[in-house]
């Protein structure tokens, strides 16, 4: 799952309460952009175990970071420290124990 990219067209409006509307959202849009979390991938029950396990991101560039959502059994999960030369489409993960997870890549 990506998120996908929205699009905004600024109308003019008479209403100055409309124009104080449109700086509003251009403002939140802004704050939500800056967030480097809403630009990632979601991949869903990926088995991991306590070495370095390739994972398919998706993402289409490296991942900054990766976020474990849920893991079963209960495991720590993190970037493995033997990354393959090409992270753009595959990442090393590593668990604290063999789960089953769903993570963030961002």
């Amino acid at each position: 799952m990506t998120v996908p990219k929205a699009t905004y067209a600024r109308e003019h409006f008479s209403d100055p309460r409309m124009e104080r509307l449109q700086n509003e959202v251009k403002n939140l849009r802004a704050l939500i952009a800056m967030c480097p979390f809403i630009d990632g991938v979601l991949v869903q029950d990926e088995p991991l175990t306590t070495s370095a396990s390739r994972v398919k991101h998706r993402l289409g560039r490296s991942p900054k970071g990766v976020i474990l959502l849920k893991s079963s059994p209960p495991a720590s999960v993190g970037f493995s420290a033997a990354q393959p030369t090409d992270t753009v489409s595959a990442v090393h993960v590593q668990a604290s124990a063999s789960t089953t997870a769903t993570l963030w890549f961002w």
